[in-house]
Parts: C-alpha cells; structure tokens; sequence
C-alpha cells in the first residue's frame, strides 16, 4: 500500500510543482492542505498518509529549492528499488523457513546436508548451542 501511495503522491507533487511556480502564498495553502489531510489519516490508513506526506515533501523542497523535477521522479524510483529489494528478502526469508520445515528449498535442492557441512569443524559446546536454538539441525543430526 505504500508503493501505491507514494507513487500517486509523488505524480500529484510533481503535477503541482510544474504548474505553480513563483506562487509560495498558494504553495503554502496547499502545504497545510496536505499536511491537515495527511495528519488526520495517518492512524487510519498508512497508503493515505503517504500519498499525501509525498507531495507535502516535494511541495516543501520545491520551494527551497526551485524548479527540481527531478525530486518526484528519483522518489518513484527509489520507493520501486526499495519494494525489490524487501519483496527480495522476504522471498528468502520464506525460501529459509520452508526449507527448514521441509529439509528442501523453493528450488528442490536439499538444504540440510549444507547445513550438516557447516558443523564441520565446531567445537562441541557451540555445537550444543546452535542445536539449542535451531532445533532443526537437531533431528537432522
């Protein structure tokens, strides 16, 4: 929900930039505007507050510094790069959680003989530590 937002957002700001300019007293109107409506649905629903937390920020930034078009873009991209890489990791956090339930990763390939491999070589007391807290390696020793 928050990509959504933050996209939506950052093309409303980037629309709003490009056509006020030089106008701060209706730039400022427009500040408090969105920042009222970001406030009064930040606690309700987090797509809403960043879809107008956005523009707030690129509204804010373009009247210090004026005529950036590129501050809604590069915010699109990184919110998209930002989205990859979580959708990324949670994709091996499921990957490492099946595969520990199931002794086989998303792929096929077996898990715990890799595992086994890494025990090689551990002193026994950290041995016995690792089984206390990852009792998986347990049943498969």
């Amino acid at each position: 929900m928050r990509i959504i937002g933050t996209i939506v957002g950052a093309i409303i700001g980037l629309i709003i930039t490009a056509n006020v300019v030089n106008n701060i007293c209706l730039l400022s109107f427009i500040l408090f505007v969105f920042a009222s409506i970001f406030f009064a649905v930040r606690n309700v629903n987090y797509a809403l507050a960043t879809l107008f937390l956005t523009p707030f920020v690129l509204i804010l930034l373009d009247i210090l510094i004026p005529d950036q078009t590129l501050l809604a873009q590069t915010r699109i991209l990184d919110t998209l790069i930002g989205s990859m890489l979580t959708l990324f990791g949670v994709f091996i956090i499921l990957c490492y959680s099946l595969s520990c339930s199931e002794s086989q990763n998303l792929a096929g390939m077996p898990v715990l003989e890799s595992k086994k491999k890494l025990f090689t070589g551990l002193s026994p007391q950290l041995k016995s530590k690792i089984l206390a807290i990852e009792p998986t390696f347990a049943s498969s020793e």
